[in-house]
């Protein structure tokens, strides 16, 4: 019998918040008829935003661009890349390519395979 009590209690109490969350107003929340409230939440300043290091948007990906190459020659897309302190951000779009099985960003000049330095 002891299990069946216990068991009950907690899915009664279970069942009495659900029934609560149905009812489309929390009880803890409604006012009685001719009384006000008010509460104040002491508020920091927002921090301020940090413009990026670094911003390269709108970067052509192209197949023909692909170091080895050639990549997949009808594969086309575009890469926004955002440097912040201690975070990088980005926003890679691709069309027309292969399965990817890897992608990162080489440091090199343009034509040459650098070494991958940041995995995605």
């Amino acid at each position: 019998m002891t299990r069946h009590r216990i068991f009950a209690a907690p899915v009664l109490v279970a069942s009495l918040a659900l029934a609560a969350c149905g009812s489309g107003q929390d009880p803890a929340l409604e006012v009685p008829e001719g009384e006000t409230t008010s509460s104040a939440v002491p508020q920091e300043p927002p921090a301020a935003i940090t413009p990026p290091l670094a911003t390269f948007e709108g970067i052509a990906l192209t197949g023909a661009a692909e170091v080895p190459g050639p990549g997949d020659d009808d594969g086309t897309g575009f890469a926004n890349v955002f440097l912040q302190e201690g975070e990088l951000c980005y926003d890679i779009n691709v069309l027309d390519i292969a399965p990817a099985t890897a992608a990162h960003i080489h440091e090199g000049a343009v034509g040459e395979s650098g070494p991958p330095v940041v995995p995605l």
